[in-house]
């Protein structure tokens, strides 16, 4: 028969055995306390353990809601982050300077959303560090490196391609 202690660590790993424990233990305290029927062949060592288990497994219960708790907070402020960000980076899609906007409607009218293009070339330095225009990491070659435009100014643009228009039609910027 396992020990009070290795009752209670079992109960420190998972909640939802730490519910059962609860729920036992709090029932065998109740049936004492309102004296029904078969609560008097319950021993004080029994009810001690139970008391025991019951306390702990509230700790342990509690604890678990307070880590539900934070963990939706997170879950909020992150998606409020998220959100900021990509408000940040649509507004930085329409307050580009010539050349950057030049490129963005090339690969709109080429409707390429992503291209190879040399690692580390000038033109897209611009848009790489407004975070308009992003790269993998990992091994390719250095004159033909992934290039991807993220799916949130993606979606921008292709909803609002009257804002992206190359001037003159046929020029390649890049």
């Amino acid at each position: 028969m396992p020990s009070l202690k290795d009752f209670i660590e079992a109960l420190s790993v998972s909640w939802p055995i730490a519910l059962v424990a609860l729920i036992g233990s709090g029932g065998t305290l109740g049936a004492n306390y309102y004296n029904l029927p078969y609560a008097d062949l319950i021993g004080p060592a029994f009810l001690a353990a139970a008391l025991i288990i019951f306390l702990f497994a509230v700790g342990i219960c509690f604890v678990k809601v307070i880590l539900v708790v934070i963990d939706c907070i997170a879950s909020v402020r992150s998606w409020f982050a998220t959100r900021a960000h990509i408000a940040r980076h649509i507004k930085l899609l329409y307050d580009l300077p010539d050349q950057e906007h030049a490129i963005m409607a090339y690969l709109l009218k080429r409707n390429t959303q992503s291209f190879p293009y040399p690692y580390g070339e000038g033109r897209l330095v611009g848009l790489l560090s407004k975070g308009l225009i992003s790269r993998p990491g990992g091994q390719h070659q250095q004159l033909s490196w992934p290039h991807y435009i993220p799916d949130h100014v993606w979606a921008e643009m292709k909803a609002n391609t009257d804002k992206f228009v190359l001037v003159p039609p046929n020029a390649n910027p890049l």
